[in-house]
């Protein structure tokens, strides 16, 4: 059976497309740069260009996040091909965008195409034939985990490389969840008594899966990036508002007590010349 190379090419440049536009975006808006010019007079003037976000850290870290994903190992796949630059994938030093060889990339699939789909696509499997993936949530960590059954109702599992153990819940049928610890939203299918003794089972979360966790945490309405600073501007935008309010409310009443000083100073000045006319008056001199 071929398969269709063009198109699995094609999604997975799909992908770093839309990271590619992220990083043009995030180098027009922080751009600072500086420039001379001559003005008429002859003189030397330095020019400022700043993007709209200049100064702002946020759009940047945000790439960062995702090149991180990017630049990940990917060692439990069972394959040689444990990096993305090793199926043609590379980013451009200057620009920070990602490329991808379609060549290299194809000959990749064609020679090790289980171990390509294991860099995108989450996969869970064992040692043990009786022991199956169920589901998982953003919070299952991947790893290689040694599994043992505790007793007909509960399972536990931990690192192969640790001692901690977390224990299952009560199984359903022949679904078996976790909730706590670093696996926490797993569920293994695995029937009543079918762990005889301690298996291995191998969680590898693809990077489809890592994106998307990552936007959706990003983008989280409550506790994201994005979200925590438009709620920072929001607040500087109120405080300055607050400010140019009180400002305006102190600029008025300066100016009222000028008004009033002002009304005072000209009433005791009509006094002072009625008062000096009196006193002239009663001299015996008149004005002209």
């Amino acid at each position: 059976m071929s398969r269709d190379l063009d198109g699995i090419v094609g999604k997975i440049k799909d992908l770093f497309n839309q990271f590619n536009a992220i990083v043009r975006f995030a180098n027009e808006k922080t751009k600072y740069s500086t420039s001379e010019e001559k003005t008429a007079d002859g003189e030397t003037k330095t020019k400022i260009s700043k993007g709209d976000l200049a100064g702002d850290t946020t759009v940047r870290t945000i790439v960062s996040k995702f090149r991180t994903l990017f630049q990940q190992q990917f060692n439990l796949t069972g394959s040689s091909l444990n990096n993305l630059a090793l199926i043609g994938i590379k980013t451009d030093p200057k620009t920070g965008e990602i490329s991808v060889d379609e060549e290299k990339m194809k000959s990749a699939i064609e020679n090790d195409f289980n171990g390509v789909m294991s860099m995108f696509i989450t996969k869970g499997y064992s040692d043990n034939a009786n022991i199956t993936l169920g589901r998982y949530t953003k919070a299952t960590a991947s790893g290689r985990y040694v599994v043992e059954e505790i007793d007909a109702d509960h399972l536990r599992m931990r690192l192969e490389s640790a001692t901690e153990w977390f224990l299952s819940d009560a199984r359903m049928g022949d679904l078996v969840p976790f909730s706590n610890g670093m696996v926490a939203g797993l569920t293994l299918t695995a029937p009543a008594g079918s762990v005889g003794t301690p298996s291995l089972f191998t969680f590898s979360k693809g990077l489809a899966d890592q994106v998307k966790e990552l936007a959706e945490e990003l983008n989280d309405g409550r506790d994201g990036l994005i979200f925590m600073r438009q709620e920072s501007w929001r607040k500087s935008i109120e405080r300055s508002n607050d400010r140019i309010d009180r400002l305006e409310r102190s600029i008025e009443d300066y100016r009222l007590r000028l008004v009033k000083q002002f009304s005072d100073m000209e009433r005791n000045l009509s006094q002072i010349q009625t008062q000096s006319g009196n006193m002239l008056s009663a001299l015996g001199y008149s004005r002209k």
